[in-house]
């Protein structure tokens, strides 16, 4: 049953449309003036106020103007005389449903109170239905989300495959860049990004023939050319993919130099995307400090020494600073997690929804 209160200073005014109302088979309460019908408001889950609008003390604009603010799914119809019919329109610009000029046959009242209570349903369904879509949203971009670290996921899986020797390189070096960057002040929305370009730098690695990929001499110089090709080949696989478009030029830009000596655009300083710029630095420590083939891994602070040989050639001397102002201790928490969890095959994809490891 719908709950209508009706305002009118007019004992008998009110009287009728409360009484034709109530035999209509709504739930009506009555207010003498403004005031009163305010308090009922804020006391009563309301569908619907008719209001005169000339009423002694606070009168029927007043009292609209504080159910919008209050309520502003509450349905309001203006009652007044002929000669207030502006004051009625302005109500209806403020959003009332409707007004009626006194004196007013109870047909054209029960037209006007059922077109306000339809109203004011609709408004209602349509909002709860904009929820659900809302939350549709929430749920399939969920999935999506989920779908998309699993594809992660296996994209490094793929490669971890082809080249068994680098072990957990990529995970780790996704870690490290995460770690400069954010000591670095950069927003977590790039940090992100440089996360996911660290992981997937050596994507394009899955295009190069193995024969030249797991050669264990010297490489001639037109496999050398071929191997230069990976930082395209993984930027052609992921740049049309919305989430890693950022992330793709990270992989493009792997391994430009800081002194323009790089490949494959010869980019220098602050023409190579940040990102990659702190991906170079984490890339060439791990490197030198974890097993190969060809050598077992060097000291932290070798590793420090080499890096340091290399600033402003092959490293930004900016990221260079940053990274040498971490504890080693980071360094070595993070791979000893990494290799926990990747060895025992246990939730991989909290690593890929960067658990934190902090400075």
């Amino acid at each position: 049953m719908e709950r209508i209160l009706v305002v009118d200073d007019e004992s008998t005014i009110r009287y009728l449309i409360s009484e034709y109302l109530r035999n209509s088979g709504y739930h009506i309460f009555e207010a003498s003036n403004a005031e009163e019908a305010l308090r009922i408001i804020q006391d009563i889950d309301l569908e619907l106020v008719i209001s005169d609008i000339r009423m002694p003390g606070k009168d029927g604009l007043w009292l609209f103007k504080k159910i919008r603010e209050l309520n502003e799914d509450l349905s309001v119809i203006m009652l007044t005389a002929l000669d207030d019919t502006k004051l009625a329109v302005e109500c209806l610009k403020m959003g009332a449903y409707d007004y009626l000029v006194k004196p007013f046959n109870p047909e054209e009242l029960q037209i006007s109170v059922k077109g306000a209570l339809e109203k004011r349903r609709l408004i209602l369904e349509n909002r709860e239905y904009q929820k659900y879509l809302e939350q549709k949203v929430r749920e399939r971009t969920a999935e999506l989300e989920n779908a998309y670290q699993l594809t992660l996921m296996s994209l490094v899986n793929a490669l971890d495959v082809k080249e068994e020797s680098t072990g957990n390189h990529s995970w780790r070096v996704a870690f490290y860049a995460e770690v400069v960057a954010e000591k670095m002040g950069i927003a977590q929305d790039e940090v992100a990004d440089i996360w996911r370009g660290s992981l997937l730098h050596d994507l394009g690695k899955i295009g190069i023939p193995d024969s030249i990929l797991l050669k264990k001499g010297p490489l001639s110089e037109e496999e050398w050319l071929i191997i230069k090709k990976h930082p395209v080949i993984g930027y052609t696989l992921i740049k049309d993919i919305k989430p890693l478009n950022n992330a793709a030029q990270i992989v493009l830009s792997h391994h430009e130099r800081f002194d323009g000596r790089g490949y494959p655009n010869c980019l220098k300083e602050n023409q190579i995307p940040l990102g990659a710029r702190i991906f170079s630095v984490v890339d060439a420590f791990d490197s030198i400090t974890s097993n190969r083939p060809y050598r077992q891994p060097r000291s932290y602070r070798f590793a420090i020494e080499e890096i340091m040989k290399h600033r402003e050639k092959q490293f930004d001397p900016e990221v260079v600073d940053v990274f040498l102002s971490i504890d080693e201790k980071v360094w070595t928490r993070i791979r000893d997690s990494i290799e926990v969890k990747i060895e025992n095959k246990s939730d991989v994809l909290a690593l890929i929804r960067k658990k934190p490891f902090r400075v």
